[in-house]
Formats: structure tokens, sequence, C-alpha cells
């Protein structure tokens, strides 16, 4: 699958900065957790830590495949190219389970957020089950209908939305710094936290990943092997800051992290700046949702597209319109969330979470292959982490040690979930005969996926 519209790349640099903030955070929502359950120095220096061993690493792994291909397939075509098609299969598979649970999350995280807007601005109750269905249904297809207006579109739209997430949380620093003293900032060391480990460390790692989604939007940026490293370094960087900033302003509010909650930044902007601060953070979150959901929406399609146009997938999930949107598999997975949004929030990101850390070993693995199989693509102009192959493996050790790390807080039922999903997707390409449909679609068909040599 092609860039849309059949020319050049369509996303410059700052669309894509944009468009991989969405991907990764969107904004400090659901820091508050952190907080809750390690108090917030302990937040602190895990926000400021994690991104460098944890995120950066994925990040440049993304950068180096991505501006080596022309294609929409991200770690599926990556998978492919050095692993085979087995494992290609495999990740997006998984990938494609991880969006359904994925696209779920974020409307139900926005009508979490209209129900608080709705009893403490309008006074009203609290959103009945039909209700939340019938407005998380109108938050889905209206994303939906920007996606199948193409990639410009969604990109468009997500700078649009950056001001307005980031835009009231600025405003809440600035005020604390100017009117806060500095010995409230030592006040949230008075009560020392018991650390709930476990929780905490699984939810840092969810909050600060999701750069591997960039890599299906390689067939639409105008100058992939320039513009993805830059654009990584740069979202790293504002990620950390957007969400180690609020956190120490918001301990020198309210040292008790104990009172910390979900949504809880509403209050704290409301403290500082009062209820017209407190009003835009709440319509922060609203935007934060619409532009996570836009964002995944298009990654995903783009994925399942480009795996069914292998022969990977059904083939009516590869139908593409005239300016080459995904659009049948755009439907498909907004159809799937406008039933999935009923599942239990913690149930979604569980699943998910599990999800990640099955790809991230194939990931890694595929940039270690393909760096040995083409030792001179950088040659060529693509970009190259500049390691040796040696360091390239250690280099990718330490996110791999880390996901395995966390399977040891994973729920039982989650890691079932997980064996079942691995043995289904072995059993299934068997079965199938996928590899026979992989080899004759393959010879079909004219997609540029990695080209490394």
């Amino acid at each position: 699958m092609q860039a849309e519209g059949g020319g050049s790349g369509k996303i410059g640099f700052w669309e894509l900065v944009v468009t991989a903030f969405f991907a990764v955070s969107g904004g400090p929502w659901a820091i508050e957790q952190l907080v809750n359950v390690a108090g917030p120095y302990w937040t602190i220096a895990g926000l400021l830590a994690i991104p460098w061993i944890w995120s950066l690493p994925i990040a440049l792994m993304t950068a180096e495949l991505s501006s080596g291909s022309a294609g929409t397939g991200g770690s599926i075509s990556w998978a492919e190219a050095g692993l085979g098609p087995y494992f290609a299969y495999s990740v997006g598979t998984w990938l494609n389970f991880s969006v359904l649970f994925d696209n779920a999350i974020y409307p139900v995280i926005f009508l979490e957020a209209l129900q608080e807007c709705a009893v403490t601005y309008l006074g009203m109750g609290e959103l009945t089950p039909f209700w939340r269905f019938v407005l998380g249904n109108v938050f889905i297809w209206s994303i939906t209908y920007v996606n199948l207006k193409g990639i410009t579109a969604v990109s468009q739209s997500n700078l649009l939305m950056f001001v307005t997430v980031l835009g009231p949380f600025i405003v809440m620093v600035l005020i604390a710094f100017a009117i806060l003293p500095v010995q409230a900032y030592a006040h949230a060391a008075d009560t020392l936290p018991t650390i709930q480990f476990g929780t905490f460390f699984t939810a840092l790692l969810w909050n600060t990943c999701g750069y591997d989604a960039l890599g299906p939007l390689a067939a639409d940026v105008q100058n992939p092997a320039r513009d993805y490293p830059r654009a990584m370094f740069m979202v790293v960087a504002m990620v950390t800051v957007v969400y180690a900033l609020p956190v120490v302003i918001g301990a020198a509010v309210e040292p008790d992290y104990t009172a910390w909650h979900t949504g809880f930044w509403v209050i704290i902007a409301e403290r500082i700046g009062g209820r017209l601060l407190s009003a835009a953070v709440s319509f922060s979150a609203l935007t934060c949702s619409v532009g996570l959901y836009m964002s995944l929406l298009a990654v995903g399609a783009r994925q399942l597209s480009c795996q069914a146009q292998l022969g990977l997938a059904p083939a009516f999930l590869g139908r593409v319109s005239p300016a080459n949107v995904p659009v049948s598999a755009t439907i498909f997975f907004s159809a799937a969330a406008s039933v999935l949004i009923m599942l239990p929030f913690s149930s979604l990101v569980e699943k998910s979470a599990l999800i990640t850390v099955l790809v991230c070993f194939i990931q890694f693995a595929s940039l270690v292959a393909l760096r040995r199989k083409h030792p001179a693509a950088g040659d060529a102009g693509q970009y190259r982490i500049p390691l040796s192959d040696r360091a390239l493996v250690v280099f990718s050790l330490l996110p791999c040690a880390l996901v395995a790390f966390s399977l040891i807080f994973v729920e039982v039922s989650t890691l079932a979930v997980g064996v079942v999903m691995v043995a289904v997707t072995h059993v299934t390409w068997h079965a199938l005969h996928l590899k026979d449909r992989y080899t004759s679609s393959k010879a079909s068909l004219a997609l540029a996926d990695i080209d490394l040599a």
C-alpha cells in the first residue's frame, strides 16, 4: 500500500511529531495513577529515567526501520523482511488484537471525562449505559469519518488538538511557578509512600511506549530518513517534560499522594487557577482522547490493510479507496470498538500491555536481523542507529529485559490469554496454509515494503 494519493508522502516533520505525540502520550492523563501508587518523587524519578532506557530504544528502532520503508506495514513489514512470513503473520495478528483493545480504551476515557464535566459544570447525573453506548459511538464514528478523509486530514486535525491539549497545562505550570513558594515543593517528602511496585512499573512502561506505532506511516512521510530520527528524539524529550512538570507542581499543591486519582488534574487546576482553568483542563481530557483514537486508528488500519494485501488476513480488509485510504480496515476497527467500549477499562489495558510485550521481542529481533542482512543500508541514505552490530544486540536486550520483567506482575488470567493467543496464531498459520497464500499474493502484489539493499 503506497502513500495516499499515489505520490510522495504528505506528512511533514511537525505533523509527524504531533501524530507521534498522540500515539505515545496525548498529555499527562493517567499519570495520576503513578503518583497514587508510588508518590510524586518516585513518579518523577521514573518519568525522567525510563524514557531513556525504554522509550528511546523503541523510538530509534522505529526510526531505523521506518526510514528504510516505503510501505505501510510497520512491524508487519519489518518482521516479514527480517524474520519471514510466519513472524509477520504473528506480529500482525497480535497487533490487530492490540488495536482492538486500544481503540476501545479511548472512547471509554472520553466518556469518563465527559461525565465528569457534566457532573461538575452542568450539575447532571451519571450517564446511563444507554447514553454511554450512544455517545461512545458518536465519538467513534465522527473520528472514523475524519480518518476516511485521509492521513492529511488526520495529521492536520492533530495539529489543532495539540494546542488544545497542552495549552491548559502550560498555563497551569506557569501560574504555579509564579505563585507557589519554593517551600511548597518540599512538602511532597513529608509522607514517604509504600510503593505498589508492580502496578507502578507496568503503568510506567505502558505510559511511555507507542513509538513503534509510527512505522505504518512511513509511506506518507515526505522524508523518512531525515524526519523519523529527529521526530523520535523530540517526542521522547517532549513526553518526558509533559509528564514530569505537571507532577512537580501537582505535588506542591497536593503533597498527599493518597488523594491523587484519575482525573485529579482538574482539581489541581482549580486550586491553581480557579474554575476557568479547571474547565480548560477538563476540555483538554476530551480532546486528548480524540487525538489518541484518531492517530491509533490511522496506524492500525494501515497495518491491517498491509497484512491483508500480503495474503495474511481476509482479502476484503485490504481494500482501499482511490486515494489509497484503507477504508475496509478503518471501518472494521471502528465497528469492533463500538462493541468493545462496554468492557471494563482495566481489562482492556492489561490485555493491550501484554501484547506490547510480545510484539517488542519480534520488533527488536527484526532490527538485528535486518542489520545483519543489509550491512550497507546506511550508505544508501537510510538512518542507522550509531552502534556496531554487537552493540545493537545489547541495545536491543535492554527494553526486551524490561518487558520480560514486567510479566512478573501480570495477572495469571491475562498471561493465559497471551498463551492462547500465541497458540491460536501458530495453529491458524498451519491450518489455513497461510504460507502458500503469502507466497502467491506476494508475487502478484506491487508492494514496496522494506528495500534495504
